[in-house]
Order: C-alpha cells, then structure tokens, then sequence
C-alpha cells in the first residue's frame, strides 16, 4: 500500500457518497490513520461501532492467494445460515465468480477501497437493497493485509440519491485507489 495518502483515502471515501452505517465506519477507518500511515489493524476497536458489528466482516488477504474470513457478523451467518469464521471466501464464492473476489480483494489489500449496491432477493419477504463497503488495513510483515467489509442493509436508495430509481440499475463494484496512477500502471 506504498504511495497512499490520508488525503487521498479522504477524497476516495467522499466520491462514495456513503450511506450512514457506512459513512461511520469509513470515518471511524480514517482516524486510525497516522498522518500518511494506513491504520494498522491492531488499533481497530469495535466498541463504537456497535451497531455495525453484526454486518461486519474481517478477512486475511493474501493478494493472489487467499481471502480467509477471521470474524463474521452474526446478522451476515444467519442470512447465509452458516458460520464463516475460517472459511475461504473465494472457494465460497461460485465457480465462475473466484476470479473477480481474488482480483477484487487483491486490489483493496494494495491500496484500493470497493463500494457495492446491490438488490438481493431473499428466501422470505421481498427483496433487499444493501450497501457494502470493503476497506484494507496496513499489511503485516509476512504480507497478509487485514481487510473489513460491512453490509448496510438499512440502505434506502430512494432518499440515498434524492430520486425514485429502477433497482436493478444499481451499479455493481467501484474500486477505487486511494492513488493517482503513475505512468507505466496498469
């Protein structure tokens, strides 16, 4: 995650235009930062974000290799009705879609952060509308970078962008780096 500034993550989170639940949690993220330093996730408290913890999740992200969940929300294991502490979120994923959760994570654990809305149809009641957001920590020395995730599904599109619009127009993943590309990036 070498070249990211606060300033930078700061102009990433505000491009986004969050949602509440969100919007905390990102806020909560950029004041672990010390001055251009990422936040280590060492100095991650839940404790003022209670409210956020049953839609959190924490992974291991090894770019290229894994994407091990550490710790998952109780709300997120009752709608997916099973426990994901230690699961591999990839091999979870379906087959067709390993590639895009590897490349996607890989891309946040080097310095990027992922906005997704989604409109989900649910086994009892009508569908749900979800905002995700996906944010990396500073890497540890053995290149594991630590990685939350949170799922508002309190999202109310309609006030959300001051207009009545059709669901399934939702866009799909933005990553966005916290850096200018330098020449010669890809």
């Amino acid at each position: 995650m070498r070249g990211i500034t606060k300033a930078a993550a700061e102009d990433v989170i505000e491009r986004f235009s969050l949602g509440a639940a969100n919007r905390l949690l990102a806020g909560y993220w950029l004041s672990l930062w010390q001055g251009d330093d990422p936040p280590r996730y060492e100095r991650f408290n839940s404790a003022g974000l209670s409210d956020l913890v049953p839609n959190l999740m924490l992974f291991d992200v090894l770019p290229e290799r894994h994407v091990t969940i550490r710790k998952a929300g109780i709300d997120l294991c009752r709608i997916l009705n099973e426990d994901l502490d230690g699961t591999d979120w990839v091999k979870r994923a379906p087959m067709r879609s390993h590639r895009l959760y590897m490349r996607n994570f890989s891309t946040v654990a080097r310095g990027a952060a992922i906005i997704g809305r989604r409109r989900i149809s649910m086994a009892s009641g009508g569908p749900r509308f979800n905002e995700e957001l996906v944010l990396p920590f500073a890497p540890r020395a053995d290149g594991t970078c630590p990685v939350i995730g949170h799922v508002d599904w309190k999202m109310d599109y309609r006030l959300r962008f001051r207009a009545i619009i059709a669901m399934e127009n939702i866009a799909d993943d933005r990553i966005l780096p916290f850096r200018k590309k330098a020449s010669g990036d890809l």
